[in-house]
């Protein structure tokens, strides 16, 4: 109704508007630019960077953890409610893991962005951002299984974790480190030597398999695997099932679960002495010559004595499992390092100031 009674030309009426509208689009567009500026591909490099920190963060808790013989709730609702828990371990490597979405909707927004900042390329690969991110969280998915590993209901005796303790700590440390490196290099947009840069935790890694393959016998053995005191109650409460089926020998019963639990478990023992200390006391007596009983036979075992070694085979082989799992998250970190790199050639980093090194050695 008022647009009946407005005097004037309308195409002048129509031009006025639109230019109103272009101030104000360009008054939006300076102050987005200039004044206030928020670039999703600043979020997107500050948020792929700092993920870095915390899946490093996590693996190294989670292994200095386990050492510890710390043993968390199963599982806590709000984990499983996708919430972060009261855990540190899981608030770390959380971001990693449901960044996936926030990254590649920062990175579709970046490429409509003009160079600035750091970013003074055009056709910037945003996307290899999503590729590192990706791989990090294929890293970190191995992190969770280590992190499952403190909430297992099958744990490892201590006497068995502190065996392999400097390997262990070894390989978390050193891959810790080289997530830090690679964090670092995002963030500051340099390069690095990515062909040594896994050197040592490679050196790391080798040490663990070949201590995990010296030992392996201690693993495999259950009743290697147990500290005194736990050997001497387990051996008060199967004595009288033992007498049942033959066993009226109480110190040889005692025995039976106090193999080697009066060492600690770090001692030299040959191969050979373990072999004969074995063969020796699960020989059984017949009315007619004994012989030698194989390891693996359980059809004359009663079913309590197999439930006793199968749950001891369990408990010491899931350090095994643990040291697998920190293995696979060396091995992951190789497809890291190539997508930093790819990352760092497409977007020209910088090369890394070089360091001046004084005469005491200090930098």
């Amino acid at each position: 109704m008022v647009a009946e009674y407005r005097q004037g030309n309308p195409v002048d009426t129509a031009i006025d508007r639109f230019l109103v509208i272009l101030v104000g689009a360009a008054i939006g567009f300076s102050v987005n630019v200039f004044v206030l500026p928020l670039w999703s591909g600043e979020e997107l490099h500050a948020g792929v960077s700092k993920n870095f920190a915390g899946v490093a963060d996590s693996l190294e808790v989670c292994v200095n953890e386990y050492l510890k013989g710390t043993i968390l709730e199963r599982v806590p609702s709000k984990i499983f409610m996708g919430l972060a828990a009261d855990d540190p371990v899981y608030k770390s490597y959380r971001p990693a893991l449901v960044s996936g979405t926030k990254e590649e909707s920062l990175a579709s927004f970046a490429i409509w962005e003009p160079p600035h900042g750091r970013f003074k390329m055009f056709k910037y690969p945003w996307h290899n951002y999503v590729k590192v991110g990706a791989v990090l969280r294929h890293c970190t998915y191995s992190v969770v299984a280590l992190h499952g590993c403190l909430r297992s209901a099958i744990q490892a005796p201590q006497d068995v974790r502190l065996l392999f303790e400097k390997e262990l700590r070894d390989v978390s440390v050193e891959g810790a480190k080289v997530l830090r490196i690679l964090g670092k290099q995002v963030q500051n947009m340099e390069k690095g030597d990515y062909t040594r840069i896994l050197d040592d935790v490679r050196r790391a890694v080798d040490r663990l398999q070949q201590s995990l393959y010296l030992n392996s016998y201690l693993l495999i053995r259950q009743e290697m695997g147990f500290k005194e005191e736990y050997a001497d109650n387990l051996a008060v409460k199967v004595i009288p099932e033992l007498k049942r089926h033959g066993y009226e020998d109480h110190n040889h019963a005692g025995r039976f679960f106090r193999t080697g639990s009066s060492h600690k478990m770090g001692f030299a023992y040959s191969h050979e002495d373990l072999m004969d200390a074995e063969r020796s006391s699960f020989k059984k007596l017949h009315s007619w010559p004994s012989r030698p009983i194989d390891d693996f036979d359980f059809a004359k075992d009663s079913v309590f004595e197999q439930r006793v070694r199968v749950l001891e085979s369990a408990s010491a082989l899931s350090l095994g499992t643990f040291a697998t799992l920190l293995m696979e998250v060396a091995l992951r970190l190789d497809y890291v390092v190539e997508a930093v790199e790819e990352l760092g050639r497409l977007a020209n980093f910088k090369d890394p100031e070089p360091r001046t090194i004084t005469i005491n050695g200090s930098v």
